[in-house]
């Protein structure tokens, strides 16, 4: 396993040892004026629950085929200690096992890695203290961890992600596509086609399942999606959503008001909705699954969060801290001109990730 998906079980672990969400501000460092919320329940893969032993600060788990187990709060964060060295260590390796974490939660029945095509990775029910009840409200999250890599926010997957343009004022016999493909790296080629008084336009999503998920964000999404990410490939690599998301208002090809906030009001909508619940290959009918927001693991292993109650604050940090990413072009089919009867055509992947720290 990687170390992003090491993470969820480091996640896991850490709760056990202290049952709080951390709030965090906008550079991801605790806020001391946010809510930090009590886990009583956690819900670990589709069988296993932890319910908090207040009283005596232990947990009772429930689910993991070894019957009712009572484990002290101090195990779970003994074994989370020392996952997080072993990530953080030279020894790490894809296929290194880790026996203080794996032991500990094969005592307990709890996978390494929960089997999920959700995009909530942990259950958790925390204690509502903001109307000093103690009434509970149950949250899925989704676990962004930066030990490894920087986490994506939504990934590439073919043609379920690929967005179709065609060239329009020139000509395809005039420029074979071979002579276009070798003039760089995607952003070049697309300059190409502008410096020899031709334009790219978008034509149409190529996942229709994606298309269909992002009209129910805005009936206007795939436009507003296809003229973003042309702009982005058009920046070359690394290019910021917020500052791709700027240039489109400036440009404003679908009249809806020049440099106003529109764009960036519905990018962070889409941005919303591929976070918390919609993918490109399932249909979606706007159902948050990941309805508590973010738990964040920082590269030295401290646990922070983004919950919805601030909802505000959640789509501000995914809108600054992200860029639009370039996969593999062989694995994903995209970035090479080709001709179609008459017209020229090129498709382009879609893969956003998070900034680096």
């Amino acid at each position: 396993m990687n170390k992003g998906e090491w993470s969820e079980a480091y996640v896991f672990l850490h709760l056990l040892g202290e049952p709080f969400l951390e709030p965090c501000d906008e550079n991801l460092e605790k806020n001391p004026w946010g809510l930090r919320l009590p886990v009583s329940v956690i819900r670990r893969g589709e069988h296993v629950v932890c319910t908090w032993l207040e009283d005596s600060r232990r947990w009772l788990v429930e689910g993991g085929g070894r019957g009712d187990v009572v484990v002290d709060a101090s195990e779970g964060g003994k074994a989370a200690e020392a996952l997080l060295c072993f990530l953080l260590s030279d020894r790490f390796r894809l296929e290194s096992p880790c026996p203080p974490a794996e032991e500990f939660l094969k005592r307990l029945g709890v996978p390494v890695k929960a089997c999920s095509k959700e995009k909530k990775d942990i259950t958790l029910t925390l204690r509502d203290i903001r109307s000093g009840s103690r009434r509970s409200v149950t949250c899925g999250f989704s676990i962004k961890s930066y030990l490894g890599s920087p986490p994506t926010l939504f990934n590439a997957g073919g043609d379920n992600t690929n967005l179709l343009y065609r060239v329009e004022g020139l000509a395809a016999a005039d420029e074979p596509p071979e002579r276009l493909n070798g003039a760089g790296k995607i952003g070049r080629r697309i300059s190409a086609i502008r410096e020899k008084g031709g334009r790219l336009v978008f034509e149409k999503m190529c996942g229709e399942v994606f298309e269909a998920n992002l009209k129910y964000v805005d009936t206007r999404m795939p436009r507003i999606l296809g003229e973003l990410l042309l702009i982005s490939y058009s920046m070359g690599g690394g290019a910021s959503v917020q500052r791709a998301a700027e240039l489109l208002a400036e440009q404003d090809p679908l009249k809806l008001g020049k440099g106003s906030g529109v764009y960036g009001y519905k990018i962070r909508k889409m941005l919303e909705a591929v976070s918390l619940g919609m993918t490109p290959s399932t249909p979606w009918k706007g159902t948050e699954n990941a309805n508590g927001g973010f738990i964040i693991v920082k590269k030295d292993g401290e646990i922070v969060s983004y919950h919805l109650y601030d909802r505000p604050a959640f789509l501000d940090y995914i809108f600054h801290s992200t860029y639009f990413d370039h996969p593999s072009q062989k694995r994903h089919q995209y970035g090479s001109f080709r001709r179609e009867g008459e017209t020229l055509r090129i498709k382009l992947a879609l893969q956003i990730r998070f900034k680096p720290l």
